[in-house]
This record gives structure tokens, C-alpha cells and sequence, in this order.
């Protein structure tokens, strides 16, 4: 009996030792962190001059600077830029590893600046460019060439609407309400996609990822361009599908990029860039 007892008694304190053992794995798995960036989006539902690109800089030199014409009291101003695809090329399978050969955008994108350069930040702000619309102020302008080097060579360039976070990370707006977007545009004949960058959580892919767009012909001379933003669509085959009204809720910028590859040259010149409503 004494022996059964015993047996019992160990095979007790056998399993509570297994019980804390398991309690206490338990309690140190890590928690989830709720996101602390998550900010809601400003809403728009008046017309927006997004930029003219005839503000002055601010230190008095020659020429307008980067940054766009939402007023601070809207959470503003954004600034220009540029970008390519250097580092898509030292991505296999689709790039060759070779950033000599990579496509190039003036002014000089951040990564090529900073990535293979290897110069220090800040990086050169965007320059604007003489003249703009009228053959007077100033317009964004972009020149360079497209290669193969990333099987889907790209440059283009974009303005972020709103001031960025103090993590660097873009702002979100909600354009839903909005009617559509107007620019003047000039150029070389070629096509472009202006595009919507959405920061919607269903686009898995991030900025990576199938944003809505919409193609147009950079005309030889100024011309102005409207779309309705029901008008703008995902590209077909790849990316994630996601439903135009959840994508214009959360949009941080406007961007226009080159259209297939290989290009000996791109130019294309934007100038009085409106969201609007009617």
C-alpha cells in the first residue's frame, strides 16, 4: 500500500512539474504589439493645387523648391522626388546584378545617391525646371533612359502630399470624395502611368504592390490632362486586387512613371497638378 502511495505521490509531482513547466512557456511567448503608425487619413473634399512648382525657395535662391502647396494647416507640405530601379537589379531572378547598366533618372534618385554612390544624406533635393506651362515659372521634369537590366526597367517620379511621420513614413489622405486629377504635361511622344500609391492594408505587397493607375501620351507640346479617378485601374496579372474605393482612402502621393522597356530616352514635363472636385 505504502509503495502504491509512493508511486502515486511521485507520479503527482511528476505532473505538476510538467504543468509549471508548460505555464511557464506559455507566459514568455511574446505579445503582439498593437502599430503605433497608424494614422488617420485627412479628408479631402475641396479642390487641391497640389503644386504650381512656382513657390520660391525659402533661403531666396534662384528657382522654386520641392516641396508642394499643401499648407502646413492641412498637415502639408509634401515634397518631389525621384526614383528607378537600381536596386530591383540587384534583385534575382529579374535583374542582372549589373547597377552600371541600370536605368537612369535626372534628377538622381535617392538609391542610386546614397545606395551605390555611396554618398551621404541628405541627398540632392528634386530640381524644378525652366519654363513650365505658358513657357513661363517652372515645371517637374524628368530625363534619363530605361534598360533591361531589371526585366522591367522603370524611373519615374513623385510627390508625396502631406509632411512625413517622424519615422519618415508617408501620410495618407483620403481622396474617395474627390472628383479627379488634372495636370499640364509635356514630353517626348512616349506613355506614362500616373499612379496612386496606396497605403490600403490590402495591398500585401506595400508600395511594391499593383497600385490603381492610368495611362497617357506625353504630348509634344503643353497640353492638359484630366482623368476621372473612377477612370484609374490595377494593371492586369500580378499584384494584389483591391477595391478602388478602399485603395483612395489611404493615397500618400501622385507619381508618373516611364511605360515598357528599353527606352534610349524618356522626358516628361508636369506642371499645375490638381485633385479636384466637382
Amino acid at each position: 500500500m505504502r509503495k502504491i502511495i509512493f508511486s502515486l505521490l511521485i507520479i503527482t509531482i511528476f505532473i505538476g512539474l510538467i504543468l509549471v513547466g508548460c505555464k511557464k512557456k506559455s507566459s514568455s511567448e511574446p505579445v503582439p504589439i498593437a502599430a503605433t503608425n497608424t494614422p488617420t487619413p485627412i479628408v479631402w473634399n475641396t479642390t487641391k493645387n497640389i503644386d504650381d512648382m512656382e513657390t520660391i525657395a525659402s533661403d531666396g535662391s534662384a528657382g522654386p523648391d520641392n516641396a508642394n502647396n499643401i499648407p502646413v494647416t492641412e498637415g502639408g507640405p509634401g515634397y518631389w522626388y525621384t526614383y528607378d530601379d537600381i536596386l530591383d537589379v540587384l534583385k534575382p531572378p529579374d535583374g542582372n546584378l549589373n547597377t552600371s547598366n541600370a536605368s537612369y533618372v535626372w534628377p538622381m534618385s535617392r538609391n542610386r545617391w546614397t545606395v551605390i554612390l555611396n554618398q551621404p544624406t541628405p541627398e540632392p533635393t528634386f530640381i524644378m525646371s525652366s519654363p513650365g506651362y505658358g513657357n513661363t515659372g517652372y515645371c517637374a521634369r524628368i530625363t534619363g533612359y530605361v534598360t533591361t537590366a531589371f526585366k522591367y526597367g522603370f524611373v519615374g517620379m513623385g510627390v508625396n502630399f502631406l509632411m512625413v511621420n517622424a519615422d519618415n513614413s508617408k501620410k495618407p489622405v483620403d481622396i474617395s470624395n474627390m472628383t479627379g486629377i488634372r495636370f499640364y504635361a509635356k514630353g517626348d511622344g512616349k506613355n506614362y502611368r500616373i499612379k496612386l500609391p496606396s497605403q490600403f492594408s490590402g495591398f500585401l505587397k506595400k508600395e511594391g504592390d499593383n497600385h490603381y493607375g492610368r495611362e497617357f501620351v506625353a504630348p509634344t507640346s503643353w497640353t492638359q490632362i484630366h482623368f476621372l479617378l473612377t477612370q484609374f485601374t490595377q494593371e492586369p496579372y500580378w499584384g494584389t486586387s483591391v477595391n478602388l474605393n478602399d485603395a483612395l482612402k489611404e493615397i500618400d502621393s501622385i507619381q508618373f512613371q516611364t511605360v515598357g522597356q528599353p527606352h534610349a530616352s524618356i522626358d516628361l514635363s508636369v506642371d499645375n497638378l490638381e485633385i479636384y472636385k466637382q
